[in-house]
This record gives structure tokens, sequence and C-alpha cells, in this order.
């Protein structure tokens, strides 16, 4: 929600530094949400997989958090 309201509120500004400041933090929010949707998915598998086989939902938790890593 806040995120949306900065990238409006950027949106709307006349001012470069306006602009350039609300991008800068609308990006660093958009980071914060990406890395807590994907605690949430990697929760959510290991929570399903861990009553199966443990070693699959460690190894399926360490591929996930690599992802930000790697990118």
């Amino acid at each position: 929600m806040i995120l949306a309201a900065l990238l409006l509120w950027g949106s709307t500004g006349d001012h470069e530094i306006l602009l350039s400041s609300t991008t800068f933090m609308s990006g660093s929010l958009l980071g914060y949400a990406y890395c807590g949707s994907l605690v949430a998915f990697e929760a959510a598998v290991y929570a399903m997989i861990s009553d199966e086989c443990m070693w699959l939902a460690i190894v399926v938790c360490l591929m996930i958090f690599s992802v930000p890593f790697i990118m």
C-alpha cells in the first residue's frame, strides 16, 4: 500500500528530486516485499514437505534462500 502511494506521489510531482527520491524509496520497499514473500513461500513449502521427507525440505529451503544471492 505504501509502495503504491509512493509511486503515485512521485509521478505527480514536477521536480526531478521528488521523483528520484520516491523512486529510490519505492525500489527499496519493493525489495523488502520481495524478500518477505520469498520467506513466506519458503515457510509454506517447508511446512508441506517436512512431514514426508526432511532432507528434501532442507534442500528446497536452501534452494529458495539462494535465489536473492544468485540474482
